[in-house]
């Protein structure tokens, strides 16, 4: 067992401590839905895909500490509807995930340690039923990864008069296990093959956000913010992913809430910018967020509407 897991052993082992000392609790529920287009690229060309899904978020706060479960599902298909002998295709994609966060939180920082699992699946079939047997193409690829992390997350807050600097940074332990099946065949000569991938590595990521406050009324504030984190892989083989958990306003501090990733990219270092609008009441928040990678266009971004509900 690494320093990693005995760590984090170590402050889920607190918060049960804290349980027992229970005084003011809060109870969060925050539902979400979600946006991203993704490209696949194949033989027989690139397809885009629109993965549209929802968020469900619960978190319970007992007065320092906070503990949360939060769950995603996105997916998207595709198929074409040609003509009579031309060649046809169909693709389906489905991301999903769960995450458990233990957090503590000091007037101007915090730290956090989760749990995550997610998985990829991805299913495509071409098919050229050309009436010359020898144009004739059948393939077919399915990909399944499994991913499973280890998060430890931190970071400092400097309150303004009406905003606030954040800079955080988390490590993550992850570990990637992808099962993927390819077969071809073209006239009557065919192609079958099973690879098995199995990847363990440390990532480590560094952002910076300024949020400002605007009073809209005695109920409401508007809260937009906007930063940029960059992630590299410090050891071994690592997927970075596209967004992250929301760090805490600290002048609305029982309007907590955190986002998971909706999916990883195949690469090991990634800029990602980042972009959030909120209207918080004391009951609850309405929010609207927006992350995207370097080399992404913005019609390639993440988005996400949620609202959210405190009692």
């Amino acid at each position: 067992m690494n320093v990693f897991a005995i760590c984090a052993i170590g402050f889920m082992s607190l918060m049960a401590s804290a349980l027992h000392a229970q005084q003011n609790s809060t109870h969060s529920v925050n539902v979400g839905y979600t946006q991203q287009s993704q490209t696949f690229s194949y033989s027989a060309g690139d397809t885009s895909l629109t993965l549209q899904g929802y968020s469900l978020l619960y978190q319970y706060g007992i007065n320092d500490w906070r503990i949360s479960v939060d769950y995603n599902l996105a997916s998207d298909a595709k198929a074409n509807n040609p003509a009579q002998g031309e060649p046809q295709y169909g693709l389906q994609f489905e991301t999903s995930g769960v995450n458990l966060f233990a957090e503590y939180n000091w007037p101007s920082s915090w730290l956090a340690v989760g749990l995550g699992k997610s998985q990829d699946d991805s299913r495509y079939v071409f098919n050229d039923p050309d009436p010359n047997p020898i144009n004739r193409i059948h393939s077919r690829s399915e990909t399944l990864v499994d991913y499973r992390s280890l998060t430890l997350d931190s970071g400092y807050i400097y309150t303004l008069t009406n905003g606030q600097w954040i800079v955080s940074g988390n490590l993550i332990q992850q570990i990637v296990q992808e099962k993927s099946h390819y077969f071809h065949d073209e006239n009557g000569t065919k192609d079958d093959q099973v690879t098995n991938l199995n990847e363990n590595g440390t990532l480590a990521s560094i952002g910076l956000i300024y949020g400002h406050y605007f009073t809209l009324n005695e109920y409401w504030q508007l809260y937009v913010s906007a930063g940029l984190r960059r992630q590299v892989t410090v050891a071994g083989n690592g997927r970075t992913t596209t967004h992250y958990r929301t760090p805490l306003q600290t002048n609305l501090a029982n309007n907590q809430v955190t986002s998971s990733e909706l999916e990883s990219i195949s690469q090991s270092a990634s800029t990602t910018h980042q972009l959030q609008f909120s209207a918080y009441h004391n009951k609850g928040s309405i929010s609207f967020d927006v992350s995207k990678l370097d080399n992404q266009s913005l019609s390639e971004a993440y988005f996400s509407v949620g609202v959210g509900v405190v009692f």
